[in-house]
């Protein structure tokens, strides 16, 4: 399920950055691309910004507005008008890539990944160290806490490859949620005490999100938390909580106030 989520979640995170769609035209970025270096998108009179058909997600509308900057006639973006735009990855990280896929190749044969399925844990402390050696569970989390300082397009590349090699334990689970969340919602103490731990492997996190009603909007969650001194008692069922048998630490989202999102905090526990 690791390797799964962990191609999932490399798809979704190129998905998030590089793809966009139409969704009247069946315009690809390709077709748009070669449109705009022709100038020939259709536009409803000189002088006016050409329109692009709607997009199919709100996700890309960034992407999107550039586009059309670049599509518009000369008159109102001169400098703009044989602009070209990269979606590539860049040189280091193809370099990064390559070097992921000879690691998984040498240290994640498929042999290895069915014995950590057959294993309770599915976590080998041997294997964990050499992602700590490469610096991939610390990939997110700013150099000032011990971490790599990468971007979520450099997770990309490493996460694509680990998920192609069905990379067992916990890596996608702190990296990917753990350390974000605790950099997002930690207070400066948290992040001071925890985040140079997890760069260096010392402290596995996780997220407990799921409850019974299988809802994941915010009044899904419904795990009641109440204050006690400098504390809070927490009360209630978490579902389907990723690599808690060998964390260290969970970010449990539970209900403090009232409904919807407001009523909702992040404990870590």
């Amino acid at each position: 399920s690791n390797g799964i989520l962990g191609r999932l979640a490399g798809e979704l995170l190129a998905d998030a950055i590089f793809m966009f769609h139409f969704n009247s035209s069946g315009d690809t970025a390709r077709g748009a691309k070669r449109r705009m270096e022709g100038n020939s998108v259709p536009g409803p009179r000189a002088g006016q910004p050409r329109p692009l058909a709607a997009l199919a997600s709100a996700k890309h509308l960034m992407i999107a507005e550039t586009w059309i900057r670049a599509a518009t006639p000369d008159s109102i973006h001169p400098k703009r008008r044989n602009a070209k735009l990269d979606f590539g990855f860049s040189e280091e990280q193809e370099m990064l890539r390559d070097a992921a896929k000879r690691f998984l190749a040498d240290n994640c044969p498929t042999k290895f990944v069915r014995q950590m399925m057959a294993d309770a844990t599915a976590h080998d402390a041997g294997f964990w160290k050499k992602l700590v050696d490469l610096g991939w569970p610390g990939l997110l989390i700013p150099e000032n806490y011990g971490g790599q300082g990468g971007s979520f397009l450099d997770m990309t590349v490493v996460a694509e490859e680990a998920g192609k090699a069905l990379v067992p334990g916990p890596f996608f689970t702190s990296a990917l949620i753990g350390a974000p969340l605790l950099i997002e919602g930690g207070s400066d103490a948290q992040k001071k005490e925890f985040l140079p731990k997890m760069a260096a492997g010392e402290f596995i996190g996780t997220l407990a999100l799921a409850e019974a009603s299988g809802r994941f909007d915010a009044d899904g969650i419904q795990l009641k938390a109440s204050k006690s001194g400098s504390d809070y008692i927490i009360s209630g069922e978490k579902f389907f909580v990723p690599d808690a048998h060998v964390a260290n630490g969970m970010c449990v989202a539970v209900r403090t106030g009232g409904s919807g999102e407001k009523g909702i905090t992040l404990l870590l526990v």
